[in-house]
C-alpha cells in the first residue's frame, strides 16, 4: 500500500493495560502468600517479588522480578549427605565447606526472626559472638549436608495463575478493539 512504512500503529489498550496490571498484582499475592505458607521466616524472599507493566509502541511487557536465590527454595538443593528433601532439584551442594558469606546470612535471618522465646533471648544475650557464629556455622554445615527441601511456592503460583492469563487478555483486547472501532465508525 502506498503510504505504508509497515511500523505497527500505536493504539492505545487501556483495558488490556489494566487487565495485565490486575492480573499480575493477583500473581505477586498469591506468590507472596505460597512463599511465606511453606517457609519460615520468608519475608524478604516474599517482599521483593514485584511486577511492572509497561507500554512501547503499542506492545506490552509484564515484567515479574523477585530475589535471584528463589530458585533455590522453589526447587530445593541436594545435600552432600542426604539427598531425599530434594530428590528432583538440578540444583546440590558440593561438599561441605561453608563461606563466611553463607554463615552470616544465616546470623542476618536469625537476628531478624520474631518468635523466639525468652529463653532463646537469655541465651543470645550471655553468648560471645564466637559462640553465635560458631551455632551458625554449625547450622550451615548442617544446611549442606542434609540440603534445603523442595516448596514448589513458585510453581504452585505458576500453575494456578498462567492458564487464565490468555482468556483474560482476549477478553480485554476484545474490549479495546470494540471502543476502537466505535471511535472509528462514529468519526468517519
Amino acid at each position: 500500500m502506498p503510504g505504508d512504512t509497515g511500523s505497527p500503529v500505536d493504539v492505545p489498550l487501556p483495558t488490556v493495560e489494566a487487565a495485565l496490571g490486575d492480573w499480575a498484582f493477583q500473581y505477586q499475592t498469591l506468590a507472596q502468600k505460597n512463599a511465606k505458607a511453606t517457609m519460615k521466616s520468608s519475608a524478604a524472599l516474599a517482599s521483593s517479588i514485584k511486577y511492572n507493566v509497561t507500554e512501547f509502541k503499542g506492545a506490552y511487557t509484564l515484567t515479574i522480578s523477585l530475589a535471584d536465590y528463589y530458585d533455590y527454595i522453589n526447587k530445593g538443593v541436594k545435600g552432600v549427605k542426604d539427598q531425599s528433601k530434594a530428590t528432583g532439584s538440578p540444583y546440590s551442594f558440593r561438599n561441605l565447606g561453608v563461606s563466611y558469606k553463607m554463615v552470616n546470612s544465616l546470623k542476618n535471618w536469625g537476628q531478624t526472626l520474631t518468635t523466639t522465646t525468652r529463653n532463646q533471648k537469655k541465651i543470645f544475650k550471655r553468648s560471645t559472638d564466637y559462640q553465635i557464629q560458631g551455632s551458625f556455622y554449625g547450622m550451615a554445615v548442617n544446611i549442606k549436608k542434609y540440603g534445603i527441601g523442595s516448596t514448589f511456592f513458585w510453581d504452585k503460583t505458576y500453575d494456578a495463575m498462567v492458564p487464565s492469563l490468555a482468556p483474560m487478555l482476549a477478553k480485554a483486547l476484545k474490549e479495546d478493539v470494540t471502543m476502537v472501532m466505535k471511535q472509528i465508525f462514529i468519526i468517519k
